[in-house]
């Protein structure tokens, strides 16, 4: 969200967040220091690498995750939540 670029292992739900990412590969093993160190190094020495990463990352964020959109997914969960629960209520009465 700060607009930087980052370096992830393809693990759990990252990958399909970072999926299309320009500029990012992911390190095969996070418990090497060695991988983490050359992914690091890799935007260190390169400020187009970093600056295209990190403006696709905040564009990510700024299109799929501002407030508006998260307020109204909770308020839809809550929504399905509770007429399910009515519905139930309706079953057992």
């Amino acid at each position: 969200a700060a607009g930087l670029p980052i370096v992830a292992a393809a693990r759990g739900g990252i990958t399909e967040f970072l999926e299309g990412c320009p500029a990012f590969d992911f390190v095969a093993n996070p418990a090497d220091a060695g991988q983490l160190a050359a992914a690091i190094d890799r935007y260190v020495g390169d400020a187009r690498q970093r600056e295209t990463a990190g403006q696709w990352l905040r564009g990510k964020i700024d299109r799929n995750f501002d407030w508006s959109r998260v307020c109204e997914e909770f308020e839809d969960l809550y929504d399905h939540l509770l007429s399910q629960s009515n519905d139930q209520r309706g079953v057992l009465a």
